[in-house]
């Protein structure tokens, strides 16, 4: 019968990568529709065109007034990678000339 004899050893350890993280969706805005005007209390409609670059999940569109930052209005939705989405945001218009910024963007 052989006998075995260890002479020397080293002890290693191997690390397992940890898989990419999933690539985070990427929006940008591709055209904004609104009225040039409207009346006080009348139902404003902008649209937002947005393109995803990145990859699948939940983009973000919102108004924001840009005089006092107060955000109008906020929708959400979940975009395929490279996938095309249309916002639809209706608001009613105050007694005042509103400017406006859109935003689009998502979540981590």
């Amino acid at each position: 019968m052989v006998k075995y004899v260890v002479d020397d050893h080293k002890d290693f350890e191997i690390k397992a990568k940890a898989p990419p993280p999933p690539e985070l969706p990427k929006a940008k805005i591709e055209r904004v529709y609104y009225p040039d005007e409207a009346s006080p209390g009348e139902e404003v409609t902008v649209t937002v065109d947005v393109t995803n670059e990145g990859g699948t999940g939940v983009i973000f569109c919102r108004l924001r007034d840009l005089e006092t930052g107060e955000q109008i209005a906020f929708k959400d939705e979940e975009v395929e990678g490279g996938g095309d989405v249309r916002f639809k945001i209706t608001f009613k218009m105050p007694n005042k000339t509103l400017k406006l910024r859109v935003e689009v963007g998502h979540y981590e």
